[in-house]
Parts: C-alpha cells; sequence; structure tokens
C-alpha cells in the first residue's frame, strides 16, 4: 500500500467512523428484524445472510482504519504532531496553513508527514489491513 493510500484514510477517518458504526449495526439490525435467527453453514448462505456478512465485514475494515488513526494520534499526544494530524487530517488544513498553525517550514512538514504515515503504516500491518 503506498504512502498516498493510507494518507486517504487518514483523511476519511470522520466517515469512516461514522460509516463503521451505521453500516454494520443497521445491516445486522435489518437481518434480524427480519428473520428467525438460525445457524447456517459458510457454503450454503441465502442473499440476505451474504449481504449481512459482507457488511459487517466492511465495517470491520473501517472501525480497523479507524483504529490504525487513533492509535498513530495517540503515538504523538501532547506533541507538536498531535496538532500537525488534527490540523491536516481532521480539519483537512492546507499545507501552508498547517505550516503556519504549527509553526514549521514545508520541509519539516514533508518530514512529519512521512514519519506520520510510518507509524500508520505499522498499525496497519499490525490489524491486518495491509502485508
Amino acid at each position: 500500500m503506498t504512502d498516498k493510500e493510507i494518507e486517504r484514510q487518514l483523511f476519511a477517518y470522520r466517515e469512516n467512523a461514522a460509516k463503521a458504526k451505521a453500516t454494520g449495526r443497521n445491516k445486522a439490525l435489518e437481518w434480524l428484524a427480519g428473520g428467525a435467527i438460525r445457524v447456517s453453514c459458510p457454503t450454503h448462505r441465502n442473499g440476505t445472510e451474504n449481504a449481512v456478512i459482507n457488511a459487517v465485514s466492511d465495517a470491520d475494515e473501517l472501525a480497523r482504519w479507524c483504529r490504525v488513526f487513533e492509535k498513530t494520534l495517540d503515538r504523538f499526544r501532547f506533541t507538536p504532531k498531535e496538532i500537525f494530524i488534527r490540523a491536516r487530517y481532521l480539519d483537512r488544513k492546507e499545507i501552508s496553513t498547517v505550516c503556519l498553525f504549527v509553526g514549521i517550514s514545508e520541509r519539516t512538514f514533508s518530514l512529519w508527514r512521512r514519519e506520520i504515515i510510518e507509524i500508520a503504516r505499522k498499525w496497519a500491518q499490525e490489524l491486518n489491513l495491509i502485508d
């Protein structure tokens, strides 16, 4: 997975958190409300069961990407890099704005960005999101 793809997941934190919360719970509740609970064989599922399993699986992946963001943020807690992460990925501020806000140069911005993405990559590997 490239740095850009990891950074895209960092930018998508809020959306991923909302989708993970809503999707998994709603699909599972729809399925449960729609009929009796039964145990099924993985090779003989019906379409509804497959949809629920896929939705829960997708929600789990989004939740794990959220965990990557949170663990990365925790790693830099109470440092200027925490402000950097919040400004860049949560508030989606431009590079020049982040540099002024945190009080760093664009060169430092690039170095910190690489370091943050590397930490996020390690967490993603630990949570089996990437190889």
